[in-house]
């Protein structure tokens, strides 16, 4: 069975957008009109990373209106502190679910990567409006940042969500609820002995190409660290449906 066709990103639109660069001779610049890409059905993979989520980077923060939804495809926190990140941040949904500490000239607080800003310039984080006014203040439209990566606190175990759509033929999953940013998931199908390597799309979901089977899997999950945890989803699983987990990271 061919992988369903993928919905289109969200994007993230600064309230407070950066100024754009002059050209020479005082013009705006301006980009290039780009071909529209072919369309498919499969999901698009992720890019490699262009940066690591580790130690303190420095940057500009603005604002937006936001629902919670986002390109992450996660459920935001009850405190609506979230964000969309440029794509040197994002990378290609690397950071999806991470907490950002995030530090401005009105105080600090941590956020939580939700979504893609595809206009943004590198550097940038777009956070919503209780987050900025936490984070720069209330009478600015933008301001300097620093954030850094820091666990999210997360009462409970991770989950497994099967997206809909998912086969016993393509199957793919999505981990919710991790305190650490993900590098790495796997599959083993129940009876087999080999792990298989997901494929992560810009949607933030795994896919496993052959499916998980009849039967029940296994994931394991590796955290941006290194720390690893398994989790089982029994035989009978069905697609659009979330399976707790039994560990955290």
């Amino acid at each position: 069975m061919a992988p369903p066709p993928e919905p289109a990103p969200t994007t993230a639109t600064p309230l407070a957008e950066p100024s754009a660069s002059p050209a020479p001779g005082g013009a705006v610049a301006t980009a290039a009109p780009v071909a529209p890409a072919a369309a498919s059905s499969a999901p698009p993979p992720a890019a490699p990373a262009t940066a690591e989520l580790s130690g303190e980077s420095k940057g500009e923060a603005s604002f937006y209106s936001t629902d919670g939804k986002g390109s992450c495809s996660l459920n935001p926190p009850p405190n609506r502190m979230i964000l969309a990140a440029s794509k040197d941040v994002y990378q290609s949904a690397q950071a999806c679910g991470a907490c950002l500490e995030v530090s401005g000239g009105a105080g600090k607080m941590v956020v939580q990567v939700m979504d893609l800003c595809f206009t943004c310039p590198p550097g940038h984080l777009v956070l919503s409006k209780p987050a900025f006014e936490a984070t720069v203040g209330k009478n600015d439209g933008k301001g300097p940042i620093t954030w850094r990566t820091v666990p999210c606190e997360v009462p409970g175990k991770v989950a497994v969500r099967i997206k809909e759509s998912s086969s016993r033929s393509w199957t793919a999953v999505q981990i919710r609820d991790s305190k650490l940013p993900l590098q790495l998931v796997e599959m083993k199908r129940e009876g087999e002995s080999d792990w298989v390597k997901l494929t992560r799309s810009a949607d933030n979901y795994w896919a496993m190409a052959k499916g998980a089977g009849d039967d029940g899997f296994r994931v394991r999950i590796t955290a941006s660290n290194g720390q690893q945890i398994e989790e089982a989803v029994a035989r009978g699983w069905k697609d659009g449906k979330v399976y707790p987990g039994a560990s955290q990271f």
